[in-house]
């Protein structure tokens, strides 16, 4: 086990559920490769958005972290609203303005299916939007474009499942570990 792992299983009082998953979990990325990754991401969004204005639609909770992170790299206007994502489909949180002729990113940590993802642009997609943007922290070498999104950028690859730290939890807990890992 890694030895941050070790601390955090050994210190706090984490469910019996959680401290296996710890103990099982191997490192993905550390935080260098990370930060280094995310850095890279918020060069290729602002080459590409710094002149667009767009709406940056959080899913709410994956994509907490990378928000914040990339509102530390990117320099140029941008709306940032949040949601969620259920069963039930996109829930809006809070007031959000409107889409027309606006460029959307959705903002996620890439957990969802393609179908999720579809789903999400077709509730999108019933505005008179410019275009939409998939965002995610983790990306598969299999990912295709899913259905309704104009573009899709991911800031790492990773086939791993399982994965939890940079904003992924791992039975609601570890989201805030800086760099990511996998349990089998």
């Amino acid at each position: 086990m890694n030895e941050l792992l070790n601390r955090v299983a050994n210190l706090s009082a984490l469910p019996d559920a959680v401290c296996r998953r710890l103990h099982h979990a191997r490192e993905i990325a550390d935080a260098e490769q990370i930060q280094a990754a995310l850095d890279r991401f918020a060069v290729t969004l602002t080459a590409h958005l710094q002149d667009k204005n767009p709406l940056v639609v959080a899913l709410l909770p994956d994509s907490a972290v990378m928000l914040g992170t990339l509102m530390q790299r990117t320099v140029f206007a941008q709306q940032v609203v949040f949601a969620e994502f259920s069963a039930s489909g996109l829930c809006q949180i809070g007031d959000w303005p409107s889409l027309n002729a606006r460029t959307v990113v959705l903002l996620d940590g890439g957990r969802l299916s393609a179908g999720d993802y579809q789903q999400v642009a077709r509730e999108l997609g019933k505005h008179a939007l410019t275009a939409i943007w998939l965002c995610r922290l983790l990306g598969t070498t299999a990912d295709d474009l899913p259905d309704g999104f104009d573009k899709s950028l991911h800031a790492l690859n990773c086939d791993a499942q399982n994965v939890f730290g940079c904003g992924l939890d791992v039975l609601g807990y570890c989201r805030n570990l800086p760099g990511l890992y996998a349990y089998d």
